[in-house]
């Protein structure tokens, strides 16, 4: 340390300053973990949807939804997002998906269409029950379309931004807001 007075600090350093020196980071990184949180949101309902279509087997169906419920989607956004960094980290591509960020919700409509389509035109399938050894008859989804759907849908609502001029407008038309002329 120095010994010129006018760099001696007028007060001792607190536990506020050293708070304020450790704030998380702002910006696109709180922006990412958002579109993350956003897409999980999304894909756990689907995977319920999922889930639903097939039978259940007691414990196996129960440590399945534990562990589905934490990893799958999981994965499933940490492969998206390895997929998506061209857009999040070349900024004309990043500037060209927010500008028409209507793709992005056409994909999500689209994606969830190509699930629901999947879980509609499954087949049966029969397995033997590993207690009584009997057939049993399920349901399976068409996986044709079923995966595609569910990353296509991880891929879209974990890039999907709101185009800055759908923001504009909606401030504009809220009630009780003053608008700029």
């Amino acid at each position: 340390m120095s010994d010129d007075p006018s760099r001696i600090p007028i007060h001792p350093p607190t536990c506020a300053d050293a708070w304020d020196a450790h704030q998380p980071p702002r910006g696109r990184v709180v922006e990412f973990f958002r579109q993350v949180g956003i897409g999980y949101a999304v894909l756990i309902p689907v995977l319920f949807l999922f889930l639903a279509v097939g039978g259940a087997d007691g414990d196996t169906t129960v440590f399945g939804l534990l562990l589905g419920l934490v990893f799958v989607p999981g994965l499933t956004m940490m492969v998206t997002a390895v997929i998506g960094l061209p857009i999040r980290l070349i900024p004309g591509i990043r500037r060209w998906w927010i500008r028409y960020g209507g793709i992005a919700i056409f994909g999500i409509f689209l994606s969830f269409g190509m699930i629901v389509y999947g879980c509609a035109t499954g087949h049966e399938a029969s397995y033997t029950d590993q207690e009584l050894s009997l057939p049993v008859t399920g349901y399976e989804p068409d996986g044709t379309y079923v995966l595609p759907g569910w990353f296509a849908l991880a891929f879209f609502a974990t890039h999907t931004w709101i185009p800055p001029r759908w923001k504009k407008k909606q401030r504009a038309t809220l009630p009780g807001r003053l608008r700029r002329e």
